[in-house]
């Protein structure tokens, strides 16, 4: 992805003076052989010497071949790295009733009403970090396409299943800890509370790493005032699944469900600074 220019070839015209009926030939790689007959003239004021051209001369002027390259001195270069948890996420029905105890059997989200398990958003399973190594400011846009396991008829409407993200993973839990009960985004599945679209498809910026400049190089930023360091250019993204699978939609094993995608894209209109 760096920027690279090539020369690929120049023209030199060559010009001088030929003797008439002369031929040009290559005798030999990046080499040619002028012949040919000519009169001279005197010139009676000076007493100097003209060669006269009594025919025209032939493939002048010799044209060679100029080639270049350019290497080294990339003005932008491009390194990211992309790490991501396992993503492995359960939905539990709800509690189960039984006849002989009249109670409900609990699940694995603990709630009789059921939801998206704590466990899935640990903040370890669902995290997805970005790692910009660039010298120049990067964007990270995050989304998610869900396939057709859980929402056979292609619904996102409310209730159905969505992938949502946060940069704070306490955005899908109360308190810590993957014991955690889960928040009303996860909860019953109802993906229509607290839903936005900031959250659905957000986009992170991540600065370049300039500690390491000396004074007077020049590097590039987000904004003037912003700081250029390991931290600010590291990016922690959460991700979870909201919304209710379609009844009778039971998955025994782990299937795939979808695909979340992280597309990276230098920053726009970013700020060149001297660093002091």
């Amino acid at each position: 992805m760096r920027k690279k220019q090539l020369i690929k070839s120049m023209a030199l015209a060559m010009a001088g003076v030929l003797f008439a009926s002369c031929a040009i030939s290559a005798s030999a790689e990046n080499e040619i052989n002028i012949t040919g007959t000519g009169t001279t003239t005197q010139n009676a004021s000076t007493g100097l010497y003209n060669a006269n051209q009594t025919a025209d001369l032939e493939n002048n002027p010799a044209s060679i071949d100029v080639q270049a390259k350019t290497s080294g001195g990339a003005e932008i270069v491009y390194d990211l790295t992309i790490k991501w948890g396992n993503m492995q996420f359960e939905y539990d029905f709800g509690g189960q009733w039984s006849p002989s105890s009249h109670t409900y059997t609990l699940g694995t989200s603990g709630k009789q009403g059921g939801g998206w398990t704590a466990a899935g958003v640990d903040g370890t399973n669902n995290k997805i970090t970005v790692d910009n190594d660039s010298n120049f400011p990067m964007t990270a846009t995050f989304s998610f396409e869900i396939g057709s396991t859980l929402n056979p008829s292609g619904n996102t409407n409310n209730g159905a299943v969505v992938g949502i993200f946060s940069e704070n993973n306490n955005d899908f839990v109360t308190g810590s800890g993957s014991s955690s009960s889960t928040t009303s985004l996860l909860d019953q599945g109802y993906n229509g509370t607290g839903i936005t679209s900031a959250i659905t498809k957000p986009t992170v910026n991540m600065e370049m790493v300039a500690t390491e400049l000396e004074s007077g190089q020049i590097y590039y930023a987000t904004a003037a005032n912003v700081t250029s360091s390991e931290d600010t250019a590291i990016k922690d993204m959460y991700f979870a699944l909201s919304g209710r699978p379609d009844t009778g939609l039971q998955q025994s094993s782990l299937t795939s469900i979808g695909t979340l995608k992280v597309q990276v894209a230098p920053f726009k209109n970013a700020t060149q600074i001297t660093k002091q």
